[in-house]
């Protein structure tokens, strides 16, 4: 695996570390080092899963107290005004019953000047708070493959079915929704997102 790797990498260019279930975590130094190795290990259609660029993640916040009628377009051309170069402005809705909160999420580019949005006291005439999102308390899980820790819009491993465990698309599984469900992760009979999972708990 180092030959392989140094084929395409140089040595200073990354470092490894073994992790439990014969799983190796590869480590680069550079954002075109990733893509490097990225595009490789695609071309070679290695299995593995990745993560997002750190200089590609949006810098996300939360605007409390702005009326949820405002156009996010307002939003962001006041924002943009003020420097901020905006990703993206999405309204929050409540989780249970959908209603518009009072709450926006925006996304900005990365900058120097990211974090003087928190001393923003008004926007479109509003008194606002702007604060940092809570930090979710949960394990994420790939609804590829099904295992935790990174999403599927990073993955390259095998399809695996969340309701039969098989090895395909959940999309076109043909099990007949009477029969029971099977984890891929334990066996149990339960869906592989299943909360109450033996593997999620550990």
């Amino acid at each position: 695996m180092v030959k392989y790797l140094t084929e395409t990498l140089e040595e200073v260019q990354y470092y490894c570390k073994a992790l439990p279930n014969e799983t190796v975590k590869i480590n680069v130094n550079t954002s075109d080092s990733y893509r490097r190795l990225i595009k490789r290990l695609q071309d070679d259609k290695i299995v593995h899963h990745t993560y997002q660029v750190r200089e590609e993640r949006a810098y996300r916040v939360v605007l409390r107290n702005l009326h949820h009628s405002i156009p996010p377009n307002d939003i962001q051309a006041e924002l943009e005004t003020l420097g901020h170069k905006v990703r993206n402005v999405l309204n929050i809705r409540h989780r249970v019953t959908k209603e518009s909160l009072p709450l926006y999420f925006v996304d900005l580019e990365h900058h120097d000047n990211n974090k003087s949005i928190y001393d923003l006291k008004f926007l479109c005439n509003m008194k606002i708070i702007v604060e940092a999102p809570r930090k979710k308390n949960h394990t994420v899980q790939c609804t590829r493959c099904q295992f935790y820790g990174h999403t599927k819009s990073y993955c390259s491993r095998p399809y695996v079915c969340v309701k039969c465990g098989g090895e395909h698309n959940a999309t076109l599984c043909t099990k007949d929704p009477a029969a029971p469900v099977t984890c891929a992760l334990c066996g149990g009979e339960h869906p592989a997102s299943y909360k109450g999972c033996i593997i999620y708990k550990n």
